[in-house]
């Protein structure tokens, strides 16, 4: 089932599907506590392998979902590891908005290289083709 986007007052909200925010959500605090207990029940050196791949998933987990991205009539943004990177791109800095058929993905691009892009991975791709063609005032380019 397809997941639709989150209309919020004048924005709208196109997180990662859920079954993503799900994995991240519960896998990283599972995967630091099974580290710990790893750790824990260590009998040498050689054991040291098994609690560092799962601080490695963690890390894995925490950094590997895109971020959600919202549009309004200003601005477009992206907020990725629970907010802690935003990127920003105003609508009149927008050089163009490009869709690639081969990697189901819309792209959006700023003056300066910066970019928002809309994966298969977020909710919504309909929506948000929509949303970036009626506030961007020109064509989107299909690849």
């Amino acid at each position: 089932m397809l997941e639709r986007a989150q209309v919020r007052r004048a924005k709208v909200l196109f997180p990662p599907v859920m079954s993503l925010r799900l994995t991240s959500w519960v896998g990283v605090p599972l995967l630091l506590f099974a580290a710990y207990k790893l750790f824990t029940e260590m009998h040498s050196l050689r054991d040291w392998f098994y609690p560092a791949s799962a601080i490695g998933l963690a890390l894995l987990a925490f950094f590997s979902p895109p971020g959600t991205i919202t549009v309004n009539d200003s601005e477009a943004r992206i907020d990725r590891y629970w907010g802690l990177k935003v990127c920003k791109l105003a609508w009149s800095e927008v050089d163009c908005a490009v869709y690639s058929r081969a990697r189901n993905e819309l792209a959006i691009y700023h003056r300066d290289g910066r970019s928002i892009v809309h994966t298969r991975l977020h909710v919504d791709p309909t929506r948000f083709s929509l949303e970036v063609s009626k506030r961007l005032g020109k064509p989107i380019i299909r690849q």
